[in-house]
């Protein structure tokens, strides 16, 4: 008797964005989620603070809101999951990180951890916070915003 086996592969579709103003370019930025049919999405936005509310129709949107005053910029960033799949947000056990978010997402049987920081300028690269996502999960992705224009360490 022959066996079949179906291997289903399911393309994941990811934005990665350092936008300026979500809030001015929210409906550009809706259209982008329907054509390119993106299941997550992660930002790094100058301008959204913690006053400003931003929903995004169909989309999670965990968030965190710089608290710390800035003349330029801020390291606010949000993370977008689609509302039917589950995720598990993280705080990492360690001390002094700048501004993140991360979160595990579950597709189906794939799951993947999306991680998120803000470097601000002239502030050390936290090479712990990078080391603890390789060290504890598997498949992660991260983006960052590290600012290397104004280091000194660059």
């Amino acid at each position: 008797m022959a066996t079949t086996r179906h291997i289903i592969i399911m393309a994941l579709a990811f934005l990665f964005l350092n936008i300026r103003s979500l809030p001015q370019h929210k409906v550009l930025f809706e259209q982008l989620l329907l054509e390119e049919h993106i299941h997550a999405f992660i930002l790094n936005e100058t301008h959204l603070k913690s006053n400003i509310l931003c929903n995004i129709p169909r989309f999670n949107l965990l968030r965190h809101d710089s608290n710390i005053p800035a003349q330029r910029a801020n390291g606010d960033t949000a993370i977008g999951i689609p509302l039917n799949i589950a995720h598990r947000q993280y705080t990492p056990p360690l001390q002094n990180i700048p501004e993140y978010l991360m979160t595990t997402i579950y597709f189906q049987q794939i799951y993947i951890t999306l991680a998120k920081i803000y470097i601000r300028p002239g502030h050390p690269i936290p090479h712990n916070f990078f080391a603890y996502i390789s060290n504890t999960f598997t498949n992660y992705i991260i983006m960052t915003d590290v600012n290397i224009h104004s280091r000194a360490d660059r």
